[in-house]
Formats: C-alpha cells, sequence, structure tokens
C-alpha cells in the first residue's frame, strides 16, 4: 500500500464502504471524485485501486471485482474517446486472461475480448486511417496476436455492421461479466485534457456505460473548472447542473487534505542535505514546514520541493543546518518577508523567539535573539531582505550575538534567494 501523506484514510474508507455496497446489491452509479487540479485525487484512486482488488467474493473466495483504470491524458491522442475506453477494457481483460489462464475456458470473458477486438479493428482502425492515412490498430494487432492462443471466431468478426450495433453488442458482453464480477470502471486525469476532449469522454462514458447492473464508474474530476468547460461548450444558458446530473450520480468531495505528522519523509533526498543536532529541532522544522503547506495542492507542493531542492543545489554542495531548509520552503510559500516573519513569530506560541532584553547600537535599539533554530531563521531572513542595515552582529530590528557562525550559511541562504527569482517551475 502506498503511504498516504495527507491523511486520506477516512474518504478512503467511506469510498471503499460504498463501492463494496453497490457491489453485494449489485447496483451500478457513477461517482465523481471532486476535487481541484493538484490535490491528490490520483493518489487517492491509486490507494483504492488497492485496497478494492485485495476484497473477496464470500463464497468463491475470488476477488469479486473487475477494475479497469483509463488514464484519459494517456490516451488522448486517439481522436475518438470511444477507441481509447475500450482499448483499457481490451487491456485489463487480456492481463485477466495472462493472470488467470482457466479464465480462457470462459465464454463470457472472452467473448468480450473478441467483440472489443472486433470493434478496435474494424472501426477504430477506419477512423484512425482516414486521420493518418494507415490503420495502426491493423499494424499492432497484427503484431500482438501472431501466435496468441486466443483466436478470433470468423464466423463472428462480420456480425456488427454499425457503431451503434457494436456499442451495444459491447454493452453485452459487459452486462456478462458484471453478473458474476463488479466491474469498476476509474477514470483519472480527465483534469489534464482539452476541454473539448474531456467533454466528449464524459458523454462517452454515460452512452456506453450507463444503465449496466453491478458497473461502478469513478470520474476524478474538478466540478468548479468542468461547469466552466460546459458552458463554454454550450452557452451560459445551459443548464450545466442538469447536464452533469444525467452523467454523475453522487460526488466526492476532495480537499487539499491534512499533512501528517512525518510529511517530508516524502521529500528524503532533499531533506537528508541538513543536519541537526537536536531531534527536537527537525521535529520544530518539520512542524512549520507543514504548517505553512497546509494550505496548498498536493501538486503545489511536489514543485515547491523540487524548486527547492534544485535551487540549494545550485547554492551550496554543503550539508547545511536544519533552519537553512526551513528558511529555503518558507521563502518559496511566503510573497514577503514581513508576511514570512510574522508568520515564523506566531507560529512560536510560547517558545520565546525575541526576548525582552533590547541592544542598542548607533543610536538604535534591536531585539535580541537566542541561537535556537528559530531564531536562526529570522536571521537569515532579515539579513537577506534587510541586507542593507547589516552591521555584523546588527541587522534589520534584531541583535544576534551567535552572527559570526553563521556567516558562511548566510552568503549561501542570499544566493539561494537570488536563484529563487530566476529559476521557475
Amino acid at each position: 500500500m502506498r503511504k498516504d501523506y495527507l491523511k486520506r484514510e477516512q474518504v478512503l474508507k467511506d469510498l471503499t464502504l460504498v463501492v463494496d455496497k453497490l457491489s453485494r446489491i449489485k447496483r451500478g452509479a457513477t461517482f465523481a471524485l471532486d476535487g481541484s487540479w493538484g490535490s491528490g485525487k490520483s493518489f487517492l484512486l491509486d490507494m483504492f485501486e488497492e485496497t478494492i482488488a485485495k476484497t473477496q467474493d464470500e463464497n468463491s473466495y475470488d476477488n469479486r471485482f473487475f477494475i479497469v483504470k483509463y488514464d484519459c491524458w494517456k490516451y488522448n491522442f486517439y481522436s475518438e474517446p470511444v477507441i481509447a475506453i475500450l482499448s483499457a477494457v481490451r487491456e485489463q481483460v487480456e492481463e485477466e486472461l495472462k493472470m488467470f489462464p482457466d479464465l480462457r475456458d470462459n465464454e463470457v470473458i472472452v467473448g468480450a475480448l473478441n467483440q472489443l477486438k472486433t470493434y478496435l479493428g474494424e472501426y477504430g482502425g477506419k477512423i484512425l486511417e482516414n486521420k493518418w492515412g494507415f490503420d495502426p490498430i491493423k499494424i499492432y494487432n497484427s503484431i500482438r496476436e501472431n501466435g496468441s492462443e486466443i483466436k478470433m471466431d470468423s464466423n463472428k468478426e462480420d456480425t456488427f455492421y454499425s457503431f451503434k450495433q457494436l456499442l451495444e453488442s459491447i454493452r453485452i458482453q459487459l452486462k456478462k461479466i458484471a453478473e458474476s464480477k463488479t466491474i469498476v470502471f476509474i477514470v483519472d486525469d480527465l483534469d489534464r485534457c482539452l476541454p473539448e476532449y474531456a467533454l466528449s469522454v464524459l458523454e462517452r462514458l454515460h452512452h456506453i456505460f450507463s444503465d449496466i447492473p453491478n458497473f461502478v464508474t469513478l470520474i476524478a474530476m474538478d466540478r468548479k473548472q468542468l461547469k466552466k468547460v460546459v458552458k463554454h461548450a454550450y452557452g451560459n444558458n445551459f443548464n450545466v447542473d442538469a447536464y452533469l446530473r444525467k452523467i454523475i450520480d453522487f460526488y466526492f468531495v476532495i480537499d487539499n487534505g491534512e499533512l501528517t505528522e512525518h510529511y517530508l519523509e516524502k521529500y528524503k533526498e532533499y531533506i537528508n542535505k541538513f543536519s541537526y543536532d537536536q531531534d527536537e529541532d527537525f521535529e520544530w522544522a518539520e512542524r512549520i514546514v507543514t504548517a505553512a503547506l497546509k494550505d496548498t495542492t498536493v501538486r503545489e507542493q511536489e514543485k515547491m520541493f523540487l524548486r527547492a531542492e534544485l535551487i540549494h543545489e545550485m547554492a551550496t554542495d554543503s550539508n547545511l543546518d536544519v533552519s537553512s531548509m526551513v528558511f529555503e520552503i518558507l521563502s518559496l510559500c511566503f510573497d514577503s518577508w514581513i508576511a514570512m516573519k510574522q508568520f515564523i513569530i506566531e507560529f512560536e506560541d510560547d517558545r520565546i523567539v525575541c526576548p525582552p532584553s533590547i541592544v542598542s547600537f548607533n543610536g538604535k535599539k534591536y531585539r535580541s535573539l537566542n541561537a535556537n533554530i528559530s531564531s536562526k531563521v529570522l536571521w537569515f531572513g532579515e539579513n537577506v531582505f534587510e541586507g542593507d542595515e547589516v552591521h555584523q552582529a546588527y541587522c534589520g530590528e534584531f541583535y544576534f550575538r551567535d552572527y559570526a557562525c553563521f556567516q558562511d550559511v548566510v552568503e549561501k541562504m542570499k544566493l539561494f534567494f537570488r536563484l529563487q527569482n530566476v529559476i521557475c517551475i
């Protein structure tokens, strides 16, 4: 099982429970995992797939789910989504036959595969041949099926002559499979497709799979963005909600999640570039970074850590104090030093960052910093953003007695920030 860093356990349990109950009563439904782009919908679907695949039939002790994963982005080179959708089903049927050779005697499974081959070979190939000038499916199949143990029944090759008849035949085969196994069709990366293609995918899914008992469709989407796409395609006066209700039965709303206690383990290659003397220093660093990232999406976090690691590698090859890591990440999180400094001070709660002792220098009063990790981060920031006012141990509004021990680190943080404004990901 993949490691969950966003505390998705309850969402996963709820989703699994609903699909399990539908399976037991052999009902079909279409669910949307509704979350913003980068909120971790794909990861949640992967976790769900791993969980549901282990669910067995109480009588036969066989896996009672037939799971098909359809990656819209992976297959979007097909101009007609139907070909891509059914290709995904075909691949899964063939995978089942490889894993369980006894199924080759199952007329239902083999029949479904043959119907898919008929459709993809006859209709799908003609579409692509008209567009590209050659039939890649025919070439692909001639190579893939050479010597295959599964043979097409020649009496069935010319059974269907129209698009509608072919689709209805496939629906019949899927219904037969659904008599013994719950078909779970997982649709991912819809957000990454062009708007027109995304709408075509939704409509084709509805036309092919709607009203098939024991067939559950899970679609990862961003409902707000999808509504804009529908409006753009059909006009501002179009009833978008009514349109989506025809396709989507239920919604699971996915937020950005809650970062777990040991979230930074996910980015250990970057974290291992920093050292610390006391465990509590790293624990504090982990807490403050997690707090700063709580309102960001998984995709945003991944890009931020990628950017931090890249810039850090350019700025230094030294193993720095973990306070440097905190400064690097926070400097990427906040738009201004004022906001970043205020966040650090407020995050301290009952810890004392700035003792009441005041130091005067050249007629100006400075607050004295301790030598703890938060004080180091504040000192780095004050030097980077208030560099024109540095006088050895005095900078901005702070006095730091141990400044000399961190002069080299300060220079590296200045370089990090300069490169940060150059490199965008």
